[in-house]
């Protein structure tokens, strides 16, 4: 199905549409999935369980990709499973015809009968969305990026997020959060320069580098300026200088006053840019209070980590 074909325009868009729109916006992202599952799907319905099966296993082996981390032989042989799997599928479906055929030439060339076969047909989008698996993959492996932690999150971005340039996702996203077009236009020219991402908004965000992809999902969570700010380690596995741009704007953000609930691992982050701070430690608040007055009521401890470390102790964690 084209973009440009009378189905996709009178049939299948007005109906997405619809439900998109009628239905309540916690359930959005999961129509956007079941579409994009059903665009794969349109005239061949089978080659979606590919998609559907093979994402499966990659979201399973991401997981354990980064749950045996500190095991590199462990996560090594993950990471492989789910690249040999991957190019397997893809070079089965994209070269087992000619393989065949080339086969049955050669078979000919020496007086033999060829059988015949039936061709293999190519599903579509088998090429986008097998390297974005593997490129997830690496990224998990490498620790650029941590393991999605809902499979339909894992799902939507392999059937929708990286086929759409920076400028198209986060129109995607404001219209979630219920913007007008001309407000939303001038929202998403505004945060893009301050993010260094002007210049890139027409590239695809599957180009983009770890850092550039943190900055964009920092801007779709702040399209709509929410009251409330929730971030999971919004700096984790980036560059210096996306870091440094995303803790200005964030403490912009919070002079100007919204409220941010922010989880790091950076004890020297979370001392210089948390106003309060809850320490957590197997799922029980053990310390909270002002970063400074916590080191200050700690005399033998001179920073927030020294204080973690008491909490916690210094025994390694699986």
């Amino acid at each position: 199905m084209l973009f440009s074909s009378l189905p996709f325009l009178f049939l299948f868009l007005p109906i997405f549409l619809l439900a998109y729109y009628l239905l309540p916006r916690s359930l959005r992202n999961i129509v956007v999935l079941v579409f994009s599952y059903l665009f794969y799907a349109w005239g061949a319905p089978m080659f979606v369980l590919v998609l559907f099966g093979t994402t499966i296993i990659d979201y399973v082996l991401g997981r354990l990709i980064a749950r045996y981390a500190t095991k590199g032989n462990v996560s090594r042989l993950f990471l492989w499973i789910s690249l040999l799997s991957n190019v397997g599928l893809l070079v089965y479906f994209k070269y087992a015809n000619f393989f065949v055929g080339e086969f049955q030439v050669l078979l000919s060339s020496f007086g033999f009968s060829s059988s015949s076969f039936v061709a293999i047909a190519l599903p579509i989008g088998i090429s986008f969305f097998t390297f974005q698996k593997i490129s997830y993959i690496v990224d998990v492996y490498r620790g650029t990026t941590p393991p999605a932690k809902k499979f339909t999150d894992f799902a939507l971005y392999i059937a929708l997020f990286p086929q759409l340039t920076a400028t198209e996702n986060l129109k995607f996203f404001g219209r979630m959060y219920g913007m007008r077009s001309s407000i939303l236009n001038n929202r998403i020219n505004e945060l893009l320069n301050i993010f260094g991402l002007k210049q890139k908004k027409n590239q695809l965000v599957e180009t983009y580098s770890g850092g550039m992809k943190r900055r964009l999902n920092l801007i779709a969570g702040i399209l709509h300026t929410p009251d409330i700010l929730f971030l999971d380690e919004p700096t984790v596995g980036i560059d210096v200088q996306s870091r440094n741009v995303i803790m200005d704007y964030l403490t912009a953000l919070k002079n100007n006053g919204m409220t941010l609930v922010y989880t790091s691992h950076h004890m020297e982050e979370a001392e210089k840019f948390c106003s309060s701070i809850a320490i957590i430690d197997m799922g029980k608040i053990i310390c909270r209070g002002h970063p400074k007055k916590l080191i200050n009521e700690h005399t033998h401890c001179s920073s927030l980590e020294d204080i973690f470390l008491e909490k916690t102790g210094k025994r390694l964690r699986d």
